[in-house]
């Protein structure tokens, strides 16, 4: 599958930072917030990447990730020069994605869990419907919500009400080409947006999606605030530093799946725990 990676948008819970600089690099304990989406990409072993950001912020992402060569991928770059919403930025790589099946992910969405991915591989593996990535959450307020009416399910964003059933859409959504052809049917939001929600709404009606519910044990965040960074931060410095392992390193994935040698291991590496990972190093 290909994936395409958001890293735009106006950021405008995280103003005036967001001002000046794009939250997609903006720390998250020791890295950049874009280290933690693009792992689950190479974790889900995605090596053909559309990275969609606006024009100014292009050369910040390319002279921190590069052409994608260094990793073993391949990155292609396509300017959103104004946010007006998910599809839009979508509707902008459509031709690039090709007849591919695509994962696509917000690139202020943090996942953890071993299992989480080692299911997602197997369900991607024998991949027969489109389908979203779900959570409970304890403040449905804040996202769009997956409710089920009767056997329909729908989704609705930042409802007042809900039920105990309803589950939280992350931001990774995993869909057959075929969903393309349905893009041109989506209208702007009150938001002035293009809602992916929207289109959500029209492959369930029609059938066309299925949820994953993420197990319990395993973490979802969704860094669109001060407060969701700083929490991110205390989780991956508690883990990081009470098991004496590194979350998200890209340089240990892409060694891993056998993208990279030793060689540019190395080079790519952090620090020296990175590299610690391998006793024949």
């Amino acid at each position: 599958m290909i994936g395409v990676l958001l890293l735009g948008g106006s950021g405008k819970r995280l103003k005036p930072i967001s001002d000046v600089v794009n939250k997609h690099l903006l720390p998250v304990y020791n890295k950049p917030l874009v280290y933690y989406s693009l792992s689950v990409l190479f974790l889900l072993k995605v090596k053909k990447i559309i990275l969609v950001t606006n024009r100014s912020d292009k050369k910040l992402f390319f002279k921190l990730l590069g052409n994608g060569k260094k990793y073993g991928v391949k990155f292609t770059y396509v300017i959103q020069d104004k946010p007006k919403g998910i599809i839009n930025a979508l509707s902008l790589t459509k031709k690039k994605i090709g007849k591919e099946n695509f994962i696509l992910l917000l690139g202020d969405n943090f996942f953890y869990g071993n299992n989480f991915f080692l299911n997602l591989k197997k369900k991607i593996s024998k991949l027969e419907n489109s389908f979203i990535v779900c959570k409970e959450v304890s403040n449905p307020n804040k996202y769009g919500m997956l409710f089920k009416n009767k056997k329909k399910f729908y989704i609705k964003e930042k409802p007042k009400k809900i039920s105990k059933e309803a589950l939280a859409v992350t931001g990774l959504y995993f869909y057959k080409n075929n969903v393309l052809q349905y893009l041109n049917r989506i209208r702007k939001s009150k938001r002035n947006e293009y809602e992916i929600s929207d289109l959500n709404n029209i492959l369930l009606r029609l059938g066309l999606l299925d949820k994953y519910e993420i197990p319990r044990g395993n973490v979802w965040f969704d860094c669109g605030t001060i407060s969701d960074f700083n929490n991110v931060g205390k989780f991956v410095e508690i883990i990081e530093n009470r098991q004496d392992l590194i979350i998200s390193s890209l340089a240990e994935i892409c060694y891993r799946n056998q993208w990279i040698d030793k060689k540019q291991l190395k080079k790519l590496a952090i620090n020296k725990k990175e590299i610690a990972y391998f006793s024949d190093l």
